[in-house]
């Protein structure tokens, strides 16, 4: 009896450690697939996660947000972040609410800062992972892209209607990155 005990827990062990990364990846694709394309303009450095790897690090210009008087978020709070295109097709903040918004396309997040009347955004994909080599080539090509006339750079973001977002692509001066980092070679 011990023995078929044995073996049901372990099999569940195995099936467990199967399915969770399975799913974390269904989702992720399922989001890159079905989610809406929304674009964030960045500010990339070079950083390195010990356990991760090499990654640009991406700063929003859309993080700042200034909620409606009387609404009080403290840091570390998690928030939903609810998104829409500004006039120039780039992502902006339309609401943020501790509740599950209503709006079809938001963000699960956390409050970065809050300064009184503003608050900052901590998105959940403020690290975008390359290979361990290209990051530092990617930094120096961001580089170069801002010295003298600077170009645009944004990260391409898809966002399911449930909350999650999955980066695409981090694209500078209009052409994606990993284009950039093949035709270097």
């Amino acid at each position: 009896m011990k023995h078929k005990m044995s073996t049901f827990i372990l099999g569940f062990v195995v099936v467990t450690q199967i399915w969770i990364p399975a799913a974390m990846i269904f989702s992720s694709e399922k989001t890159l697939e079905e989610g809406a394309a929304f674009k964030f303009k960045t500010a990339p450095v070079d950083p390195y996660d010990a356990f991760r790897g090499k990654y640009v690090a991406l700063r929003f210009e859309s993080a700042g947000f200034e909620p409606p008087a009387g609404e009080l978020y403290n840091r570390g709070e998690s928030i939903y972040v609810s998104i829409q295109e500004d006039s120039e097709g780039f992502a902006a903040i339309s609401a943020v609410s501790r509740l599950r918004p209503a709006d079809p396309y938001f963000v699960k997040a956390q409050v970065k800062y809050n300064y009184g009347d503003s608050l900052t955004i901590a998105y959940p994909f403020e690290k975008y992972f390359l290979e361990e080599f290209s990051a530092s080539r990617a930094e120096e090509i961001y580089r170069q892209a801002n010295r003298g006339e600077k170009q645009e750079a944004y990260v391409l973001v898809r966002v399911s209607t449930k909350g999650d977002a999955v980066i695409e692509n981090l694209i500078i001066g209009g052409i994606p990155l990993q284009v950039l980092l093949t035709e270097e070679q």
